[in-house]
């Protein structure tokens, strides 16, 4: 005890003495407790039994606050009819584990109370706010005074994301990005009843691609939990923002496919996009088999089968000759030779070239008429009246090369 100082000093000190005198005939005689004070100046209330008999403190009848001694731990209550009266507002528990607005269990050392205005709350700012709490057996993990916007965490262990009612083990509301990859278990060890993929890409044909925007969430609603809807929706964050999206309604899809469509608790549909790749795949697989089964034929047609090839003659019509797949140059000698009107030159220029043309000359190698030629075997018609009488040469000339030379003679 501190040296009395003055007549005030020794006055409060025996105050004090006269107040935990009385305290302790109080607690001995009344209730059946002990007040010790021991060696060491400290003060023992104990009881007997877990009475509950509290210690009131501040003002008024019954006080302000109340501490007891009762359930299994140390109560601190606020008496009625004060505004938020009740009991464990906070609680210690004589195993050392707290509880606010609760008696603690055994799965922490602190328990919260449940409902939206009770949990733990981390405070900065007003735009800084974390907050930590339990509604209906969900468990949400907000910020910035939004009561559903983060992270919610239910009974079955389903993770929402700006969901607070979350359906599947990480349900999303909006837009997720991801600057590396995602891989699904794929190996051999996993799987059983392992077949080809066959009889599907048929059924490619009647599905059809939309393009579309997602409505608002006042608009399409969740169904959830009674007494839940209005309360959870209105704070939904709505992130679906209005861009156009592709893709196909999951309604023809579970006619189609079945297996790549999901039904939730909610009754929506959902659809395995990544699921119709192998789907596509196979249809990729088959339609370049027909492919190449077609270029295959298309060979054999060249070279076992007859095709058509065009003459042209002097008149300007086209003739439509047949004959089969040219591997040689041969330039035959025209006929008639010699002629007065006209005559017929024969050719061969090989499938596979470029170019074929037919030099016209006269003896002295002076180019008269140039004439284009198709290739396979062919034949082109001179006319006399462009020419004078006399000795003429003519040349196949085959992807700029001069083949075989012959001569043609024009009489009057």
């Amino acid at each position: 005890m501190k040296t009395i100082q003055n007549n005030s000093e020794q006055f409060r000190t025996i105050s004090l003495k006269t107040s935990l005198l009385a305290l302790f005939f109080a607690f001995s005689f009344g209730v059946h407790a002990q007040l010790q004070l021991d060696s060491n100046g400290n003060v023992h209330v104990d009881y007997e039994t877990d009475s509950g008999t509290s210690l009131m403190f501040g003002s008024g009848t019954n006080g302000q606050w109340a501490l007891e001694h009762a359930d299994g731990g140390l109560n601190f209550w606020r008496p009625y009819p004060l505004s938020s009266y009740g009991n464990y507002k906070f609680f210690i528990k004589d195993d050392g584990k707290i509880g606010v607005g609760k008696i603690p269990g055994g799965y922490g050392s602190l328990e919260l109370l449940e409902g939206t205005t009770n949990g733990l709350v981390i405070h900065n700012t007003e735009y800084a706010t974390f907050r930590l709490f339990q509604y209906n057996g969900t468990g949400f993990l907000t910020r910035s005074g939004t009561q559903y916007k983060g992270i919610a965490i239910n009974t079955n262990g389903y993770i929402g994301i700006n969901q607070p009612s979350p359906i599947y083990w990480l349900d999303v509301n909006g837009h997720a990005r991801i600057d590396g990859q995602i891989f699904n278990s794929s190996d051999i060890s996993l799987k059983e009843d392992i077949e080809l993929l066959t009889g599907k890409t048929e059924k490619l044909k009647n599905l059809n691609s939309y393009q579309y925007k997602y409505k608002s969430k006042n608009k399409n609603k969740k169904k959830l939990k009674e007494g839940e809807q209005e309360e959870l929706a209105d704070d939904t964050p709505d992130l679906l923002d209005g861009r156009v999206h592709f893709g196909f309604i999951a309604q023809e899809v579970q006619e189609l496919f079945p297996e790549l469509v999901d039904t939730g608790v909610d009754s929506l549909l959902s659809v395995n996009y990544i699921g119709v790749i192998p789907i596509l795949v196979e249809a990729f697989k088959e339609q370049q088999q027909m492919i190449e089964d077609l270029q295959e034929q298309l060979n054999g047609d060249e070279k076992d089968n007859k095709t058509k090839k065009t003459s042209v003659n002097d008149t300007g019509n086209t003739d439509l000759l047949e004959e089969t797949v040219i591997t040689e140059t041969k330039l035959y000698q025209n006929t008639p030779n010699p002629f007065t009107d006209q005559t017929v030159i024969k050719y061969e220029v090989p499938t596979e070239s470029k170019k074929g043309l037919l030099y016209i000359m006269d003896m002295n190698g002076r180019m008269l008429e140039t004439r284009q030629l198709t290739t396979g075997m062919g034949e082109i018609i001179i006319n006399a009246y462009s020419l004078q009488a006399g000795m003429y040469l003519y040349s196949l000339v085959v992807d700029g090369q001069i083949m075989d030379t012959k001569k043609m003679l024009i009489t009057e």
